[in-house]
């Protein structure tokens, strides 16, 4: 049986709350030196309320950082922490705000991450984008549509992005729609959205608009964007070329891919064995003075055996053409043979290629003496 004094010294609920308190602020009091974010995890909810408090004061940007790291993975107890921060008026505890709520996943943070693509602050918006980019949820994509519509056009292009990234089939025709938003920028990054959802056609019509802008800064932001990020443009421009009945439209298309350049050359040569309608003779022809233009050594051989085996002789008579514009021993072996081709036009295309290659060669060598 327990004494009065035996009892008075029994740790209690009381003492046992303010055991773990002591030990949650030596943590957070250690936030700033050492890694203690899993020790905190560990404490789950209990270690929210201080840590919310040591991202909104303490003026230690690592402190800031490791205590979203920490409640990023608690997770759900620090979600409605995070969500009213996000509000905060320290842009510091915004940004990580926007980060912890974008690792957690929780669907009550896409409006309040929609909202932060207008924040004054150039991180913030930035990461309110990444975060929204790193959640996917469909959720998002009634408010992104309707961020679209904002008056920045740095909220605009940023929505379309992030729909891009989110893939969902709904923000095609808006998207679409931004394609003729009066900034270049949005324009493109509606155009990169619309192939990522799989739109190909609009992604074409989006650059080939912008190529023929009466804003020369227009088409001058064109071939920029051609020319850093052609890659990703490349299968629609392709698409374009195989599939759109306008000549007129895929010489644009190509006129294009050779501002992209040798990104582009592997699905050109991909474009040369297309062989299963009418309309691809025009493309394989166009392919093969693309690939001349662009003048990449990848695509000898493949020019090689369009112009050895291709059915139709107007895309034998263009490869011919384009080995002569790239040169080299062996485009010269491979003219050689096409000397011998069953049509004539073909084999005066072939002699033709050489002589000009001969004639190139000796002005060469005359200029380097």
């Amino acid at each position: 049986m327990f004494t009065s004094d035996s009892q008075s010294t029994r740790p209690g609920p009381a003492r046992d709350d303010n055991r773990q308190e002591n030990h949650v602020q030596e943590l957070i009091a250690a936030l700033g030196r050492e890694d203690v974010t899993d020790s905190l995890v560990e404490l789950g909810i209990l270690a929210v309320a201080p840590l919310v408090q040591a991202l909104k004061h303490e003026k230690d940007g690592l402190v800031k950082y490791n205590a979203a790291l920490a409640l990023s993975k608690i997770g759900q107890p620090a979600v409605d922490p995070l969500l009213e921060s996000v509000d905060y008026d320290d842009a510091d505890v915004r940004l990580e705000a926007v980060w912890a709520l974008g690792q957690i996943g929780d669907d009550r943070a896409v409006e309040p991450l929609v909202e932060a693509l207008k924040d004054e602050d150039w991180y913030v918006r930035k990461q309110a984008a990444v975060s929204l980019c790193t959640l996917k949820k469909p959720e998002s994509v009634g408010l992104l549509v309707e961020a679209l519509g904002d008056e920045d056009w740095h909220v605009r292009k940023q929505a379309a992005r992030i729909l891009g990234t989110v893939g969902d089939a709904r923000a095609a025709k808006p998207l679409a729609r931004t394609l003729r938003d009066e900034d270049p920028v949005v324009q493109q990054e509606a155009a990169a959205a619309l192939g990522k959802i799989g739109d190909p056609g609009a992604v074409a019509d989006a650059i080939l608009a912008s190529l023929k802008h009466e804003d020369p800064f227009v088409r001058n932001e064109a071939v920029a964007t051609l020319q850093d990020r052609g890659e990703e443009a490349v299968p629609a421009l392709i698409h374009c070329l195989i599939h759109r009945r306008d000549e007129n439209v895929k010489r644009e298309a190509a006129d294009a891919l050779v501002i992209v350049g040798s990104p582009a050359v592997e699905a050109l040569c991909h474009v040369l064995t297309i062989n299963h309608k009418k309309s691809h003779i025009l493309a394989r022809q166009i392919a093969a003075w693309t690939l001349g233009t662009i003048g990449d050594e990848r695509a000898v051989e493949p020019l090689g055996r369009t112009l050895a085996n291709d059915p139709n002789p107007a895309v034998r008579h263009e490869a011919a053409r384009a080995l002569a514009r790239l040169d080299g021993e062996r485009a010269v072996e491979l003219l050689i043979d096409a000397t011998k081709d069953r049509d004539e036009d073909v084999r005066r295309e072939a002699k033709r290629a050489l002589r000009t290659m001969r004639t190139r060669d000796i002005d060469q060598g005359l200029g380097s003496t």
